[in-house]
């Protein structure tokens, strides 16, 4: 597109200054070597010029295989040879595959040349280069692996045969984090391709090497094997079971299914060995794997369970003696926690069932292992007060590195799914003890009535998530009420203990009556500023809990006839909360006094060490900000300047992605809520910031600030009023800077796309215009960021100015149809229809057709019979599915005017289908007025805290509501003599539901 070409250039070259020699790749190791060692330079200047060096010339052809070289060269320093590797494997992240315009600054060259050698340098290379290497291999397998890059197997392959432990521990490594992958990805048919492919080459070359290592160590030969030799077999071992078990994570292949007998019995071994060494890290190592290889059967006996039948029993009773053997220490927790696992996987699987008929075996179980893991333990006391984030992940989130105590719970909710009869005696009896045990001297014995709370979250949650059914032992209101309400409230009570209790409330809060939590409301709020970060934490998690079925609540409120079922209750002075029962409400007099103090505790705990960037004290705040929405905005204002500060403090200290995240999603919160308006200037104290943000390198928080941009400038509804520092923003926003960072590109297109509505005329000035059509032409042909240039084009064509749109409007079809062409996908036909329809609603649809119709003849009807009729749509966002659906309605018109000549008449009964379809998958809008598309788009903002900016008012002409408009386009057809029969046709196919939302429809 000749028009876009001289902007286009700024997007492919960019600007450098002037190159040196070794920018123009003279691919010298002395000068690399003197390169890197000016990064290691005590003078700053030094280092940034060879930083800047650096850079540069990983753009020249050839560069990164000097830097491979350079991994393994003896000429450079140890320091020097990871910092070559940590270039070249950064560099390898971040320009191997396709950028937006389609290519790589890494030439296939190179490509072929680091694949053909890479696998050879990391086996060679120091382990701290090891490391790397191993990471870039893993990402390039990633894109390349099989099909590209078939020769990588082979090496591991021959790595593995090669009877050295250092080469075959290196190559174990690599695969198994290539591996890795199989056990989280969601199965598809390419997935399942590289699987088999995998299996066919090195299934039986890691097998022969597990069998072969298991009877060495099983012989008299392991006797002689010093602690050297010791730690590399066993290293081999922990990677060898890892790898097994993401091979066999999908499906059970053929091969091992063939070849069970061998890996079971090797496990055995491995399960049975004794530590006879007096190295810690050998003890370590075999603790590694032996948690490993419960992992594996406990994945066996979930999903295998004819294949695993005959092996459960014998492997229950290792691992039940294994774990009879370990002691409290901290080095034994994995492995005790994924035996555990593994023993409540099979208690908790019916076919099992028939094992454990007898009871003893779960008594044993239960008595000598289970309940002595609920104990507390001095190392998880020092976790509660030194390390709180871990604590939490732990005891409440359930980390990926799972404890003790929680594993034990999961075995004890296990047995009494399946085993209620047998086990639940003994655990009420021992329940009971602890309560006993614990009021003979609650001070000393506070650790009782803790253990006697996990144990009673154990026995009453059934099912595998924390919201299963709730055993009927147990009254769960009587039992806070007389065993821990008391200590809760009680200021000098031990903090581990109440946040046991904190964690009772918020696991069973479903079961808890409102006026018990009305009572304990004081307590919950002055915990969020307590001394001990865990309490602080999850007060913060049980009062966001409590929020967030209000915004569950209101989503249903829809429609006429929901709204009814809550008449009685005025929703401007009523708080509506999740607190037992389907729907709880408070009024506002009973809770009014409580929300300056919790927001104000929230602030609190925002200033103490280890809830700074606390992402759940911030999500409490968020969702209160959420819950008090219709108050007003004094509710909340005076607590805009500590938020907008707060993000000024990322700026120099950043917090957590997710802490981020949810602070910038309060200020767009506070920003809907508060202004601008007459009294309040949101942009005086949020500028400032910006700028600041984007005057320093804190390139992360970019995304952020242009989606507060964008809801600031959304709310100015008159052009006069807006600010001029927004139109001495608009160049920046057009610099090919901005948009070269793919994690800017969602919302610099929406903020891009409220300049366009806003003022249009502004952007409309050639230069700009110019530079906006480039960008379009740029990501239209990225399979990653098309729709961000469709919305783009669609928000020109909606509010550009007309003599502009009719202008470039050829030149854009263009591009979109030869993208459509060249590599067609659902989402883009999908966005591609949404443009036709948004070219309806701006011009009509003869018009549009016209338009169409111009670039080709018969063109616009190939699109409705390829695009609209053959293909079904979903929309996310209500505005996309009211202009698709609108669209298509105008298009069943344009078509029902055309049956003289008989061209498009066609797809007439078609595109009504279509239409019945799309109600159906977005019903909520069926009722709603074309009028009002603006007003139902906010109402989807409530439902989604990732959507809070991304607010568009956009008017769809006519008075007329889509109920009316589809009816009345039944009826002309009904009278049309050509169109009658297969009308009829289509709606005696209608179900009697389908028929009575018709006729509902009829009447509006």
């Amino acid at each position: 597109m000749g028009v876009f070409g001289y902007y286009w250039a700024e997007f492919t070259v960019g600007t450098h200054n002037e190159m040196t020699d070794l920018h123009k790749c003279n691919n010298d190791f002395l000068t690399l070597k003197k390169t890197v060692e000016e990064l290691f330079s005590v003078d700053a200047e030094k280092r940034k010029k060879a930083e800047s060096v650096l850079q540069e010339s990983l753009k020249c052809p050839g560069f990164v295989r000097v830097l491979l070289r350079a991994c393994l060269s003896a000429d450079f320093s140890v320091s020097a040879r990871q910092l070559a590797a940590i270039s070249l494997k950064n560099f390898i992240k971040s320009s191997w595959i396709s950028d937006l315009e389609g290519s790589t600054q890494i030439g296939e060259e190179d490509k072929i040349y680091i694949r053909d050698s890479i696998v050879e340098a990391m086996v060679n290379s120091s382990p701290l280069v090891k490391k790397q290497l191993t990471e870039a291999i893993c990402f390039i397998g990633k894109y390349d692996f099989p099909s590209n890059w078939k020769s990588l197997l082979d090496a591991l392959v021959k790595c593995i045969e090669s009877g050295d432990l250092s080469i075959v521990n290196s190559a174990l490594v690599t695969a198994e984090q290539l591996f890795r992958r199989y056990s989280t990805e969601s199965k598809s048919e390419k997935l399942w391709r590289e699987i088999k492919y995998v299996l066919d080459n090195f299934a039986d070359p890691l097998t022969k090497l597990f069998t072969s290592l298991t009877s060495k160590v099983s012989g008299e030969e392991m006797k002689h094997f010093d602690n050297g030799c010791t730690m590399q077999i066993y290293e081999t071992f922990v990677d060898t079971v890892k790898i097994f078990y993401h091979l066999n994570f999908q499906d059970l292949p053929e091969y091992f299914e063939d070849h069970l007998d061998e890996w079971m019995g090797g496990f055995k071994v491995l399960l049975e060995l004794k530590n006879v060494y007096s190295c810690p890290e050998i003890g370590n190592l075999k603790m590694s794997f032996c948690a490993q290889i419960c992992d594996n059967l406990a994945m066996f006996s979930e999903k295998y369970e004819e294949e695993f039948f005959n092996h459960v029993m014998n492997f229950v009773k290792i691992v039940s003696q294994q774990l009879l053997s370990v002691s409290a220490e901290e080095k034994y927790d994995e492995f005790l926690s994924k035996g555990i696992d593994f023993l409540a996987t099979v208690c908790g699987k019916p076919p099992y069932k028939l094992l454990f008929e007898n009871g003893e075996i779960l008594s044993q179980i239960s008595e000598c292992i289970v309940l002595p893991s609920l104990e507390l333990r001095a190392c998880d006391v020092d976790n509660f007060e030194n390390s709180p984030n871990d604590y939490v992940l732990f005891d409440l989130e359930g980390s990926v590195a799972e404890s003790r105590r929680r594993s034990a719970c999961n075995f004890i909710s296990a047995v009494c799914k399946q085993f209620s009869d047998t086990v639940e005696p003994m655990f009420t009896l021992h329940l009971h003890n602890l309560l006993v045990q614990y009021s003979e001297d609650p001070a000393e014995n506070w650790s009782r009535k803790s253990i006697a709370i996990n144990l009673l979250l154990a026995i009453c949650c059934r099912g595998t998530t924390q919201k299963a059914t709730i055993s009927p032992i147990l009254n769960v209101n009587e039992f806070f009420l007389t065993q821990l309400k008391l200590v809760f409230e009680s200021a000098l009570g031990n903090a581990l203990l109440k946040a046991d209790i904190l964690k009772f409330l918020i696991l069973f809060r479903t079961e808890i009556p409102k006026p018990t939590f009305v009572n304990i409301l004081p307590t919950v709020r002055n915990l969020l500023c307590h001394d001990s970060a865990v309490l602080r934490i999850y007060s913060a998690i049980l009062l966001e809990k409590l929020l967030i079925g209000k915004r569950q609540f209101k989503v249903l409120i829809f429609n006429d006839l929901q709204v009814q079922l809550y008449s009685n209750y005025n929703l401007n002075d009523c708080l509506i909360c999740f607190l037992g029962g389907p729907v709880a409400v408070l009024e506002l007099s009973e809770v009014a006094g409580s929300y300056k103090i919790i927001f104000e505790n929230l602030l609190k705990a925002m200033e103490l060490p280890d809830t700074a960037h606390c992402e759940y004290v911030m999500r409490c705040f968020m969702r209160l900000i959420e819950t008090i929405f219709n108050l007003g905005a004094d509710a909340v204002r005076e607590y805009f300047n500590t938020i907008a500060m707060k993000i000024y403090s990322l700026i120099t200290s950043p917090g957590p992605p997710m802490f981020n995240h949810l602070l910038c999603e309060s200020m767009c919160l506070l920003i809907r809520l508060c202004g601008p308006t007459d009294n309040f200037n949101a942009e005086d104290i949020l500028f400032p910031i910006f700028q600041q943000i984007l005057q320093s390198e804190s390139n992360y928080l970019l995304p952020w600030v242009f989606q507060m941009l964008a809801l600031l400038l959304n709310r100015r509804t008159d052009e006069a009023q807006i600010p001029p520092v927004y139109m001495v923003l608009l160049p920046h926003l057009l610099n090919p800077e901005v948009w070269s960072n793919p994690v800017n590109l969602p919302s610099v297109t929406h903020l891009l796309t409220v300049y366009m509505r806003v003022n249009s005329g502004e952007l409309s000035k050639e230069d700009y215009l110019i530079k906006v059509l480039t960008i379009f032409q740029r990501l239209v042909f990225s399979k990653s960021f098309d729709e961000n240039g469709m919305r783009l084009m669609n928000a020109f064509i909606d509010y550009g100015l007309r003599n502009h749109v009719d202008m470039y409007l050829d030149d854009i079809l263009r591009v979109v149809f030869k993208r459509q062409q060249e590599n067609q996908t659902y989402k883009f036909s999908r966005m591609f229809v949404l443009l036709i329809c948004h070219m309806v609603v701006r011009f009509g649809a003869m018009a549009a057709l016209a338009r169409i119709e111009n670039i080709q003849n018969g063109l616009f009807g190939n699109i409705v019979e390829k695009l609209f009729i053959a293909k079904s749509y979903t929309f996310k966002r209500s505005e996309d599915a009211m202009i698709f659906i609108y669209g298509v309605l105008q298009l069943l018109y344009c078509c029902i005017e055309f049956k003289i000549n008989g061209v498009y008449s066609k797809y007439t009964v078609d595109l009504l289908q279509m239409v019945h379809a799309s109600f159906h998958k977005h019903s909520e809008i069926i009722f709603v007025s074309t009028e009002g598309v603006h007003n139902a788009v906010d109402e989807d903002m409530v439902s989604n805290v990732l959507y809070h900016a991304d607010v568009i008012e956009f008017h769809i002409p006519g008075t007329e509501n889509f109920a009316k408009l589809y009816t009345h386009a039944i009826g002309q057809m009904l009278r049309d003599a050509a169109l009658k029969d297969a009308v009829e046709s289509f709606l005696s196919r209608l179900t009697e539901q389908e028929r009575e939302l018709l006729r509902m429809m009829s009447l509006r």
